[in-house]
């Protein structure tokens, strides 16, 4: 299938894979409450540095207008609230005096571990955004078993550029939701002036939409996303390799 990566984890493997940028990030805040400064400093820089190498997928943005009922499912939605949770039990730790109840070693762990959770869920809750939603609208275009949409024309042109449409759907640019192309060519390590011009090429043949929000806007700010036509063809294409 499409566009897997990141996009299957339960939820307890999502909290182990947030945890590389949790842990020195809770450290360090536990650090900072005890007044080890330098540590601290440390803490954060191995946090900004895990942070950016494991979230790297998520640094290209992309943006929807439109929302689904399918979208979510309850357990998805319960999620977005997730980041409001954890600061009940972080910001109370400043004042909770552990130092005069524990060795101040078993102090900063014990508040390092509770700021660490509450990170981890902090970032699993901001993760649920319109990447994972481009996720899984390809994914739905996907359990459609029809051949709407795939005719030998387009599958041809899907073999001049699967390089450009398979990152579209890596980075959950799908079914109404977009990404910048000058984001996106960034991402794929490519000149932009060619990617608008295979893109344009694709969107005639409706394997991919663009949004222009004026007719004079400069072509660099253009928007992308695969077509469900697009999706399934990318799909066949791939399978009948």
């Amino acid at each position: 299938m499409l566009s897997r990566k990141g996009h299957h984890r339960s939820i307890t493997t999502q909290l182990l894979f947030n945890a590389g940028a949790a842990v020195p990030a809770g450290l360090g805040y536990s650090l900072i409450l005890h007044e080890h400064w330098l540590a601290a400093l440390l803490s954060f820089v191995c946090a900004i540095g895990s942070g950016v190498w494991l979230f790297r997928d998520y640094l290209v943005p992309v943006s929807t207008e439109e929302y689904r009922d399918t979208d979510y499912t309850p357990q998805q939605k319960l999620m977005l609230y997730l980041p409001i949770v954890p600061w009940s039990v972080i910001l109370p730790l400043p004042i909770a005096q552990l130092d005069g109840v524990l060795h101040p070693a078993a102090s900063i762990a014990v508040t390092a571990a509770v700021a660490t959770i509450g990170l981890a869920f902090q970032i699993l809750g901001t993760n649920i955004g319109p990447r994972r939603v481009g996720k899984r609208r390809i994914q739905q275009a996907l359990r459609k078993s029809d051949m709407e949409g795939i005719t030998s024309e387009r599958l041809e042109l899907v073999a001049r550029h699967p390089k450009v449409l398979r990152g579209l759907a890596a980075v959950g640019a799908g079914d109404n939701v977009f990404i910048n192309v000058t984001e996106f060519a960034g991402a794929i390590h490519r000149d932009t002036d060619e990617v608008i011009t295979e893109l344009e090429t694709l969107r005639k043949a409706h394997l991919v939409e663009a949004k222009k929000i004026t007719v004079r806007e400069q072509p660099h700010k253009w928007q992308y996303s695969l077509t469900p036509a697009g999706i399934r063809c990318l799909q066949h294409y791939r399978q009948g390799r």
